[in-house]
């Protein structure tokens, strides 16, 4: 994960970075894109524990890419979010309920690729956020 560089608040000495947009390793096998499968999680992680340990630290990411419908997603994003991760839906083959799951209760804020969509193919989900 990219380590932040800081300016020592003095503009003057460049720009910073804001942080790391993570998109993959959790994401559906059947949405790869350009991601190498043999780097593809089959399940998020649910456990605060588990995240320290496949990232290390979650300090420099600003941003995830998450498929909703794996198993343990919800739970990913809801720690995700309370840590101030922006939880993006991507590269995924989620229905209309998971959609809503992970952006309702858990804390997904962005929907990337396929699932705008779903959100044309299915206008009620824009009746369900209000």
């Amino acid at each position: 994960v990219v380590s932040t560089q800081s300016t020592g608040g003095n503009p003057s000495k460049g720009a910073t970075v804001l942080g790391a947009h993570v998109e993959g390793p959790f994401i559906s096998r059947e949405k790869l894109g350009a991601h190498p499968p043999q780097y593809i999680q089959d399940k998020c992680l649910v456990t605060k524990d588990e995240l320290g340990e496949f990232f290390g630290s979650t300090e420099n990411i600003t941003i995830i890419t998450i498929a909703p419908e794996l198993p343990g997603a919800p739970e990913m994003i809801h720690h995700l979010a309370g840590e101030g991760v922006v939880c993006s839906i991507g590269h995924s083959i989620a229905n209309i309920e998971q959609a809503v799951v992970s952006t309702q209760s858990t804390g997904s804020s962005l929907a990337a690729q396929r699932i705008l969509q779903l959100l044309l193919l299915h206008p009620s989900y824009l009746e369900l956020q209000r």
